[in-house]
């Protein structure tokens, strides 16, 4: 019979390498606007919104003019430097993952 007070070592040697690993994954899991650009920008716009190669950079915008930007693709209402690529993309999230979009790609 295996006492507790061996298992508990052998539980954190388990789980030693989970610790400290941040990948993609597991912090668009704990915020729904990382998630959301993991999901819907990064293919154009980068992992980060770094932007390449004809896609701008939208890390470190302001999270304003990021999410009235988006309001005004999903509203079709654009300027003459918006793409009509992004409407669709646009039109499929809600304010609030909007909100969420915006202040994720601001704090990059």
């Amino acid at each position: 019979m295996m006492r507790y007070y061996t298992l508990i070592p052998l539980l954190a040697i388990a789980f030693l390498p989970a610790c400290g690993s941040r990948d993609a994954g597991k912090v668009a899991a704990s915020d729904p606007g990382a998630a959301l650009v993991q999901n819907v920008c990064k293919d154009c716009h980068g992992p980060n919104g770094q932007g390449q190669g004809r896609f701008p950079r939208l890390a470190g915008r302001s999270a304003e003019e990021l999410a009235t930007l988006l309001r005004q693709y999903k509203s079709g209402h654009k300027s003459v430097n918006m793409s009509d690529t992004m409407r669709p993309f646009a039109q499929a999230l809600s304010d609030q993952q909007i909100d969420q979009v915006a202040a994720y790609l601001a704090a990059q």
